[in-house]
């Protein structure tokens, strides 16, 4: 749902000129290591890459942009290079990743990585700008209502009522209007499509939850985060029935979307929907 997290905890940022380096070339006339595949997770704004051991000549040609980058070694077999909510750029690699290797990959990956950091400060600018106050709005149910002053937080399906203050004291009262809404909508819609179905969920929760619109456990508990109840009823439908779905079909398997497309004929545009939704949450505080 949102952008990935890159924690910075115990990491060493490291910057370098994709011009040169003090130490070695950015790319040696004969590597060791051969990049063989690259992922995009659009949703987590990362790229990753698998490489194997074998031996090549650089071909790449072009002089790219500096770039400074937060660098983390773990146990692992993928380099991948993650944009957070700032715009900063973090690469986690494996402990003997070669930094050559490093370099090379983001040297592939600079346009995407230059034109998605460029895109996250942009956001993270407008949040900063959005404000809890008359002039500014609140998504609900995929509808845009103003902000008007309030004694409390409230909504009287014309107008967000929100007190006077700053945003980090005003944000968690918003947060527990948002859930009292999303309970009286989504419920009623689990409900239904429950009773539909015959897909019935050991419970249903309404939480916080920042990394998707919805899930399900092990235990067939569903859990939907309270800001859905921003996206326009018929996406809100999609993520119900994709998260009852799961009752049957705990993967994304083709047995599994065909359980969601003979509901909703029309899933893939609902679920197109979900992205918009996510670029207009980033722009207020609601993200």
């Amino acid at each position: 749902m949102m952008i990935g997290n890159c924690s910075s905890k115990g990491t060493t940022l490291v910057g370098f000129d994709l011009h040169q380096t003090e130490k070695q070339p950015l790319f040696f006339r004969t590597s060791v290591e051969l990049f063989q595949k690259s992922y995009y997770n659009e949703r987590n704004q990362m790229f990753t890459g698998r490489f194997r051991r074998t031996k090549t000549r650089d071909h790449t040609k072009g002089r790219p942009e500096s770039l400074e980058y937060e660098l983390i070694r773990s146990k692992r077999k993928t380099i991948a290079i993650c944009i957070d909510r700032e715009g900063g750029v973090t690469v986690r690699a494996p402990l003997n990743a070669p930094q050559s290797a490093i370099e090379r990959f983001l040297m592939e990956k600079q346009g995407w990585v230059l034109a998605k950091s460029a895109e996250m400060t942009k956001r993270a600018l407008e949040k900063q700008a959005f404000r809890f106050e008359k002039g500014f709005f609140l998504p609900l149910l995929g509808r845009d209502y103003p902000i008007e002053p309030g004694q409390t937080v409230s909504f009287d399906g014309t107008f967000f009522h929100v007190p006077v203050g700053d945003a980090k004291s005003v944000r968690p009262l918003v947060e527990e209007l948002y859930k009292e809404l999303a309970r009286r909508w989504i419920l009623p819609r689990v409900a239904f499509y429950s009773s539909h179905t015959g897909w019935v969920p050991a419970g249903v929760r309404i939480g916080t939850a920042t990394a998707a619109w919805g899930s399900c456990s092990g235990k067939n508990r569903l859990n939907f985060t309270w800001k859905l109840v921003a996206a326009e009823p018929d996406v809100i439908d999609y993520v119900v029935v994709h998260e009852l779905a799961h009752l049957q079909e705990h993967n994304h398997s083709s047995r599994f979307w065909r359980l969601v497309e003979q509901e909703l004929p029309d899933y893939r545009i609902r679920r197109a929907k979900l992205r918009i939704l996510e670029e207009k949450l980033q722009k207020t505080g609601l993200s």
